[in-house]
C-alpha cells in the first residue's frame, strides 16, 4: 500500500491536490497546537498580524545660544536664537519669530531653509561659516532632553 503524499497546513495534514482554506492555514484556535514548535509558530503569526507598539517621542530639547557663545566661529548673521533638536534629530534654529531647519531631518519638515542667516565665511569667498558645531550642539540637546 502506497502512501498518499499531503500537505500540511498548520499541523493538518490533506491529500494530495486538496487545497487548504485560509482559515484553515492562518487559524490560532488553541485546539489545533500540535507541539511546543507549532506553538511557537501560531505566536509568531499571531505577533506578525498585531500592529506594532507605539514608540516614546525622542527627548526634545532647546535653548538659547548667541554670538559670544561661539565669537568669530559664530554661523548666522543675527546675534541670537534658540536652537532645538525635535523628534528623531530635527535641528531647528529660530530667530526673530522665524523657525529655520538647520539639517537635512529638518528641513524634511517643510521649513525654510537656514541659508537666508546662514554667513558667509569672510576667509573662503563664495563659502559659509562652518555650521557643525552648531547642528552637534542641536543633536546633543535631544540626548539631554532640554
Amino acid at each position: 500500500m502506497q502512501r498518499e503524499r499531503g500537505i500540511r497546513s498548520c499541523g493538518s495534514a490533506q491529500p494530495a491536490g486538496a487545497r487548504a482554506s485560509l482559515q484553515d492555514t492562518f487559524s490560532l484556535e488553541p485546539a489545533r497546537v500540535r507541539s511546543a514548535a507549532h506553538a511557537t509558530h501560531l505566536r509568531d503569526l499571531r505577533l506578525a498580524m498585531e500592529p506594532p507598539a507605539p514608540r516614546p517621542a525622542p527627548a526634545t530639547g532647546s535653548e538659547t545660544v548667541k554670538r559670544s557663545d561661539y565669537g568669530k566661529a559664530w554661523p548666522f548673521t543675527v546675534d541670537s536664537g534658540v536652537l532645538a533638536c525635535e523628534g528623531a534629530g530635527a535641528v531647528t534654529f529660530e530667530a526673530n519669530g522665524t523657525r529655520y531647519a538647520v539639517n537635512g531631518i529638518a528641513a524634511g519638515q517643510d521649513l525654510p531653509k537656514i541659508n537666508p542667516i546662514w554667513r558667509d565665511d569672510p576667509d573662503l569667498a563664495g563659502l559659509k561659516v562652518n555650521i557643525g558645531p552648531i547642528i552637534d550642539r542641536g543633536l546633543k540637546l535631544s540626548e539631554q532632553g532640554g
